[in-house]
């Protein structure tokens, strides 16, 4: 029976020992009897040493040899037989020069000596020339190096960083794909034991035992690992590498997202993930069992930076910040590219890292480019998604991305495995505008200051409400004191100007009317309603995802009823229920247009045409459509008109809660829209209507 391996001893391929004896660059060795004292002459320790390896090389190849079949034939059937392509994938580009030599220079001249009728093989990888080298041309030379490959019948080695680096057609010819093995305890020992020619094990159970565990150790930089090799005994090497370890690790801050205000209940998926990531670092998790990558959404001013740097210190994370403009702003295609690699790579050599994105709906859709900047779109698009992809199989690493308006972005980047999360992050509600405020100012500024303050910012974003405190403090400094209530109330204002009365009034009617018509249509107690200097924002629930054709005309006539308001109660309409695509009037027109042409719901049948914010003017130069679309607008009108008649009192109260409070939640709302005692003008009771989305992205936020 052969002795059992000891647990330390890495199970390498039958080509190891060879193969490293080619790595050896101490060609002339020494000539000495080993019986006799050697300690003669200064540095006389040379006259023992019998090899000399460059430790990187040695590094790659023990990992790739505990990654190769054992067997010497196997090896040389799966990668030598004709039309063989192996690419072996390093998952870090710092290993791949070091991979490469130790195939060029130990591995595969070792097998051809032994086997002479084999071809010699080439070794095919991307060439760099530092930092500032030109991407583009190096992926094109690089393509057409592999073009090239395909042409005859030789078998090729491809190494690289992914697979995803490699051409669709080339990955398509792929025969063997060798993932070279993580760093772990035992392949550290080994290296240590070949590059000071250590045939004892002696130390090397204890130094098992002492090193961190092998996920620890797959995250150390591979320059660090050559540096820690360098210890002549294996406990040092271990303490070493314990210390590098710890001074590589940043303490995690659990607390650290509670700083961000205003999360409400999208604070829930980020605090998971952010715990997940800890684990992961306590080596509890598999990365692969973590959620890739956050795509944060909203309007500006929402916190998307903040929130990521706060993920990033709650687990301990090196935190990068760019955006696309950052990327474009280095010059062109070709720079943009460059430093779009830089970043991830950054990222991947400081993992655990966050790498903050922003402005990620800049990478518009691929399938829209036209004109001279669709070769440009397309080759940022298809960059990206290869770095993501990328990035994916890079432990520690978590992209966010974040974008205003996420229905911009190309469809390839907004699937799963590349943003497993999605997080729709909304303006502050009052609360917690008084929450940001509180946390920037003294003790001394009264908590009835700061709520008079929010309120005025309802409607604002967090930067804005920070904007405010910012101002107040260059105050309180120009007349030398310390921040007042009056202070960030002068701020405020400064900030942010005081709307007329008159204009406020106007906007709380409009938004009450929104909230009783829909109500009373059977969409529920709206989840807030609020006012500010800039206008108003009522938001129901989303409950179903197929509505029908009475539930839309219900919709038509809870987006209409803010103007319907203002005609009753404010003598005539404003212009509030126009403007952009965003406001009631467009989103109503929209939505009879989608009736009519795209839902099969109305006198068209059941044609369909597709109806989108572009398409629509074009449809509308039709005089009998825009008739048509104009009927339907008008009856949404008269039945909310019809319902506000007769619930006077419930918008009144709406409007005199909203011009106090600015803000109310859905428990105020309750109280205020009590249920009527009977039918509404013939229409359905609200405890009888069934809920209703609208489907074009706009209902729940009524102005």
């Amino acid at each position: 029976m052969s002795p059992s391996r000891p647990a330390f001893t890495p199970i390498l391929s039958d080509w190891f020992p060879d193969a490293l004896t080619r790595l050896n660059t101490l060609w002339e060795l020494p000539d000495f009897d080993p019986d006799e004292a050697v300690d003669q002459g200064p540095s006389s320790a040379w006259r023992k040493i019998t090899a000399n390896y460059d430790i990187p090389t040695v590094a790659a190849l023990i990992r790739l040899c505990s990654a190769l079949p054992q067997s010497n034939n196997a090896l040389v059937s799966e990668i030598y037989n004709p039309f063989k392509i192996t690419v072996i994938t390093t998952q870090d580009t710092r290993l791949i020069e070091p991979t490469v030599d130790a195939i060029k220079r130990g591995l595969l001249p070792e097998i051809e000596s032994k086997h002479d009728h084999l071809p010699k093989m080439k070794v095919h990888y991307e060439k760099t020339l530092g930092a500032r080298s030109n991407p583009v041309k190096n992926k094109d030379d690089f393509k057409k190096e592999l073009f090239q490959v395909l042409q005859n019948q030789s078998p090729a080695v491809i190494v690289v960083d992914t697979i995803n680096q490699l051409p669709a057609n080339i990955r398509q010819a792929i025969s063997n794909e060798i993932v070279l093995a993580p760093l772990c305890r035992k392949s550290l020992l080994k290296l240590h034991a070949v590059i000071h020619n250590s045939a004892s094990t002696g130390q090397f159970a204890r130094t098992f035992q002492e090193l961190p565990f092998d996920t620890a150790l797959g995250r150390l930089d591979p320059q660090d690992v050559s540096i820690a090799a360098r210890h002549r005994e294996p406990l040092e090497m271990a303490r070493a590498v314990s210390l590098l370890i710890e001074q590589n690790h940043t303490s995690a801050n659990p607390e650290a997202l509670n700083q961000v205000k205003g999360l409400g209940p999208t604070s829930s998926p980020i605090k998971q993930l952010a715990q997940d990531m800890r684990a992961w670092r306590a080596n509890e998790l598999e990365w692969s069992e973590i959620p890739r990558g956050v795509l944060l959404s909203g309007p500006p001013g929402t916190g998307k930076t903040f929130t990521a740097s706060k993920l990033a210190e709650a687990v301990g994370g090196h935190f990068i910040a760019t955006s696309y403009a950052d990327w474009q702003r280095e010059g062109h295609l070709g720079d943009f590219l460059a430093a779009m690699y830089r970043c991830f790579q950054e990222a991947r050599d400081n993992a655990p890292s966050v790498l903050f994105i922003d402005e990620i709906d800049s990478f518009t859709d691929r399938a829209k480019a036209s004109g001279d900047n669709a070769t440009y779109i397309r080759s940022t698009v298809n960059a990206l998604l290869e770095q993501l992809d990328g990035t994916a199989k890079s432990a520690g690493v978590l992209v966010v991305g974040a974008c205003n308006d996420i229905s911009a972005l190309d469809p390839a980047l907004t699937r799963s495995g590349r943003f497993d999360q999605k997080v729709s992050l909304y303006l502050p509600d009052k609360q917690a505008i008084a929450e940001i405020l509180k946390s920037h100012v003294p003790d001394s500024v009264s908590v009835a200051d700061i709520e008079r303050t929010a309120a005025h910012l309802v409607g604002q974003s967090g930067a804005d409400a920070a904007a405010v405190v910012r101002q107040a403090q260059s105050l309180s400094r120009y007349h030398r004191r310390s921040i007042t209530g009056e202070d960030l109330w002068t701020a405020a204002q400064q900030t942010t100007p005081t709307a007329s009365v008159e204009d406020l009034k106007r906007a709380a009617t409009h938004e009450a009317g929104h909230a009783v018509v829909g109500f009373l249509l059977g969409k529920g107690v709206p989840l807030n309603a609020e006012i500010g200097s800039t206008g108003g924002f009522v938001q129901f629930r989303h409950l179903t995802a197929f509505p029908t054709q009475k539930q839309l005309e219900r919709d038509l006539a809870t987006l209409l009823a803010g103007r319907a308001a203002e005609s009753l109660y404010c003598e005539a309409p404003s212009a509030a229920a126009g403007g952009g695509m965003t406001s009631d009037l467009a989103q109503a027109t929209l939505l009879a247009a989608r009736l009519e042409f795209q839902f099969g719901l109305g006198s068209e049948g059941l044609i369909w045409r597709h109806v989108t914010e572009s398409s629509l003017p074009e449809l509308l130069k039709d005089v009998e459509t825009r008739s048509r679309m104009n009927k339907f607008l008008k009856d949404a009108e008269q039945i909310a008109t019809r319902i506000l008649k007769e619930h006077g009192l419930m918008v009144k109260s709406i409007v005199v809660d909203l011009l106090s409070k600015r803000q109310l939640t859905a428990v105020e709302l309750a109280s205020l829209l009590q249920p009527p005692p009977g039918p509404a003008s013939g229409h359905p009771k609200a405890a009888d209507a069934p809920f209703s989305k609208v489907p074009v992205a706009s209902l729940c936020q009524s102005s």
